[in-house]
């Protein structure tokens, strides 16, 4: 899911700025809950906890340069360092800042009052960049269902039906594991079973026997892809 976070110590603007970006991604067909998630910080150490725990899960952070007792360049400078690869914009009262910003690798410095449409332009070209391709495009019980990649754990041939595995639940879809396999992106899915592929960023253990995923789930590998499995599996680790 496309993760949102937004964080400002004024909580008036920090609201207004929750109720316009939900707004405008919902015009845009994506849906909050399923499609995307927003969370709002107004304390800076709420934020930097949050981000140290879930670096991986944020894909865009709206930040004010001034940000309660800290300083927001501060923050995201250490950020960086940690490897936090999502989606920068500054939203600041402060014009002084916007030279000092660069080795944060902003998408955008914008001033307040914030031009609402343009924040939209910068939000979306972000999502359909570095998002919404990472998605597989499925009809299922007759609808079309985006799944993105990360919410998918295992895909496991059953007769006539492929079983998608989500961290806590399970999708049927009718036809077969190969079929699937060819919108899947070989970087991120393994095969590890002739009737099981495996998403790679959930991977816990792999052994010749089975592969445990952070969920809690096991899979098991077979004697004939092990050895492949694991070549990939390294291959995603050093990448």
């Amino acid at each position: 899911m496309y993760q949102i976070i937004i964080s400002d110590d004024d909580q008036s603007f920090l609201k207004e700025a929750a109720v316009e970006t939900a707004a405008l991604m919902e015009h845009n067909g994506i849906r909050q809950g399923i499609d995307f998630e927003l969370l709002t910080f107004n304390e800076p150490q709420r934020l930097i906890d949050y981000l140290h725990q879930n670096k991986d899960a944020c894909q865009l952070l709206m930040l004010d340069v001034e940000f309660g007792s800290k300083n927001g360049l501060a923050i995201m400078k250490e950020l960086r360092e940690q490897e936090l690869k999502c989606g920068l914009i500054y939203l600041t009262n402060y014009r002084d800042y916007v030279y000092d910003c660069f080795d944060t690798q902003p998408l955008y410095y914008m001033l307040k009052p914030i031009d609402w449409q343009k924040l939209g332009d910068v939000i979306l070209k972000n999502y359909h960049e570095h998002y919404q391709g990472s998605k597989l495009n499925l009809k299922l019980s007759g609808k079309h269902v985006m799944l993105a990649y990360d919410d998918i754990y295992a895909l496991e041939a059953t007769s006539h039906k492929v079983c998608i595995w989500l961290k806590d639940s399970q999708l049927a879809w009718n036809g077969t594991l190969s079929a699937i396999e060819q919108h899947l992106p070989s970087h991120l899915f393994c095969r590890c079973h002739n009737s099981f592929l495996v998403n790679l960023t959930h991977i816990q253990e792999l052994d010749r026997k089975e592969v445990k995923m952070d969920n809690g789930a096991r899979f098991p590998v077979s004697k004939r892809l092990y050895a492949a499995a694991l070549r990939q599996y390294f291959a995603y680790l050093k990448n």
